[in-house]
């Protein structure tokens, strides 16, 4: 016979317990992992901004006026704020309501900021006065709910993945953003399909033809379906059939910045460290959860079995 349910009971009350406590320690490990991975983000986005231009673009950077540029640099400063504001906005504790679908647009900030410099833009201004256009935001948190303690494994499971997504969504969207801006004053190809940047943006498979910098995509495409949905722009078509075709855009990659930057590596391996541990409690989790629902049947069984037999022996008696 199996073991009674109320020993595998108290099992799974302190199965319980040491996932509630997880679940505490990877809360205070993504609230100082998203603090620095903000920073960072902010620092590494100037930075790959400051390549496109000096580096892989400088005649296009040259030929703008110096008013124009300025103007670039604020907005990308407001991008780069409103990216490591939002990333520090995405933690919720386990247990509260969980986030909405991610669809809706990133708040922008409209402070003027300080002019670009990327030696000293952790130390600018924080204020800007050029709207941001259509950053795709995670919705905002929300407000004055009280948590209710997570024992289930699944549920803090769900709730790292839809976070992990979140970071990794914020990041696509701001690197959209930031090559909107340069495509805007033709630093990047005006003409190049955004559906096609946005591709080459969010698809992580993609194959470099040569290496790049840290956050910089540089990829020559030598064949390409007709992204256009006009079938008369001839122009945007004549364009794409100029082949091959090399994009260089801003790619924020989380690997690479993880990579730049000790602290934001040093809570990165926290985080895997508790979710080994999750994951072992996960599996004893489910197995006790078996163990006590063969328990309980045998239990059901014994309290229902009727023997025949017995009971006629039993009349015969009497």
């Amino acid at each position: 016979m199996g073991r009674s349910v109320e020993r595998i009971d108290r099992d799974i009350s302190e199965l319980k317990l040491a996932i509630a406590a997880i679940a505490d320690q990877l809360y205070h490990c993504y609230g100082q992992y998203l603090a620095a991975l903000g920073q960072s983000v902010r620092q590494q986005l100037i930075l790959a901004s400051y390549y496109i231009c000096t580096q892989s673009f400088p005649q296009a950077f040259l030929q703008l006026s110096f008013s124009q540029r300025q103007k670039l640099q604020q907005a990308l400063l407001v991008v780069a704020k409103e990216a490591q504001h939002h990333l520090t906005q995405q933690l919720d504790p386990p247990g509260m309501t969980p986030l909405p679908p991610i669809t809706a647009p990133l708040p922008v900030a409209t402070e003027p900021e300080a002019f670009f410099n990327p030696e000293v833009a952790e130390a600018a201004p924080e204020s800007a006065d050029l709207p941001s256009k259509e950053i795709a935001e995670l919705p905002e948190l929300p407000q004055n709910t009280t948590p209710q303690p997570v024992t289930d494994p699944r549920e803090l499971l769900q709730w790292q993945e839809h976070l992990e997504q979140a970071i990794a969504h914020t990041l696509r969207q701001v690197s959209l953003e930031v090559n909107r801006h340069l495509q805007q004053l033709e630093i990047l190809p005006p003409r190049l399909p955004e559906p096609l940047l946005e591709m080459a943006v969010k698809t992580d498979a993609v194959t470099e033809t040569v290496a790049s910098p840290p956050n910089i995509l540089d990829l020559t495409l030598d064949a390409i379906a007709d992204l256009s949905s006009d079938k008369g722009d001839t122009e945007e078509i004549s364009f794409l059939k100029a082949l091959p075709l090399r994009i260089v855009a801003v790619h924020l990659r989380l690997a690479e910045i993880e990579f730049a930057d000790a602290t934001v590596k040093s809570w990165r391996n926290h985080i895997r460290s508790l979710s080994a541990q999750l994951s072992s409690l996960e599996g004893q989790y489910q197995r006790k959860q078996q163990e006590r629902a063969i328990a309980a049947a045998e239990d059901a069984w014994r309290a229902s079995w009727f023997d025949a037999n017995a009971l006629a022996e039993n009349e015969s008696r009497g």
